[in-house]
C-alpha cells in the first residue's frame, strides 16, 4: 500500500459517507483534499509529479464535465474523481475511475431491481439517448423525462423530488473504486 493509499482511502470514505448523509460533498474538503494531494505528490515524485497529478486531475474532470452537464453526476462527484486522479495520477486515476463506474453500475442496477423500476429506467435511458441523438445536442436527463410528458400506466411520468428512484450516490461509488484498485494494486 503506498503513501497514497494511505490518506486518499480513508478520506474518499468520509467524503462518501458525507455525501451519503447529506447529498453534499463540502468544497472545503475538496480543497482538503487538493492540498494534501499536492504535498503527498510533492513529497513522494517532486515537483514534476505534482504538475502531472494535477493534470492527471484537470483531464479527469474535464472528462466527467459531459456526464455533470446532463445531471448523471454531481458537481461534489465530478471535484472528488479530481482528488483522485491529482492524487493518483493518470493512469491509476483512469483505473480509479473505471472501477468506480463498474461500482456504480452495479450497484445502480441493483438498487432499481430492488425498486422494481429497473425496465421504466431501461426505458428512459435508452429514449433519452436517442432523443439526443436526433438533436445532436445534450439534454438534462430529468428535463427530457418531464418535457417528454410521456404517459406510464396511464399517469405522466416525472421524476420524484429529493431522494429520486434509481439516485445513487456516485461518491460511495468512487470509494469502492478506490478499494478495487487497492485491490488490483496489489495483485499486479
Amino acid at each position: 500500500m503506498s503513501l497514497t493509499f494511505l490518506w486518499l482511502t480513508p478520506w474518499t470514505g468520509l467524503m462518501a459517507l458525507y455525501d451519503l448523509l447529506t447529498e453534499k460533498i463540502p468544497n472545503r474538503w475538496i480543497a482538503a483534499g487538493l492540498l494534501t494531494a499536492a504535498v503527498s505528490r510533492g513529497f513522494l515524485t517532486g515537483a514534476d509529479g505534482v504538475l502531472r497529478g494535477a493534470c492527471a486531475g484537470i483531464l479527469l474532470a474535464a472528462a466527467l464535465f459531459p456526464l455533470f452537464s446532463v445531471g448523471a453526476l454531481g458537481a461534489g462527484d465530478v471535484k472528488l474523481l479530481c482528488v483522485c486522479g491529482f492524487a493518483l495520477g493518470a493512469r491509476q486515476g483512469a483505473f480509479c475511475l473505471a472501477f468506480s463506474f463498474l461500482c456504480g453500475a452495479l450497484y445502480g442496477a441493483g438498487r432499481l431491481l430492488r425498486q422494481g423500476c429497473l425496465k421504466k429506467r431501461m426505458y428512459w435511458a435508452i429514449a433519452y439517448i436517442a432523443h439526443t441523438l436526433r438533436q445532436k445536442r445534450l439534454f438534462r436527463y430529468d428535463a427530457f423525462v418531464e418535457a417528454a410528458g410521456a404517459q406510464t400506466r396511464g399517469k405522466a411520468e416525472t421524476l420524484p423530488q429529493g431522494k429520486a428512484e434509481g439516485k445513487i450516490h456516485f461518491a460511495a461509488a468512487v470509494f469502492a473504486g478506490l478499494l478495487v484498485l487497492e485491490a488490483y494494486a496489489a495483485l499486479t
